[in-house]
């Protein structure tokens, strides 16, 4: 689990834990590449 800080972005959090957007974007059904501050996301390296 992550908890987003202000300035972050997927791209950002994707590489620091070395995985895709794609994944964090599906892990946690996002509907687009929006987040905020405070938002929780689940974090997976699995590449489905």
């Amino acid at each position: 689990m992550y908890t987003v800080k202000d300035g972050d972005t997927l791209w950002d959090i994707a590489e620091k834990y070395n995985t895709k957007i794609s994944v964090i974007i599906k892990s946690n059904n996002l509907s687009d590449e929006k987040i905020i501050p405070g938002q929780k996301l689940i974090i997976s390296n699995r590449s489905s």
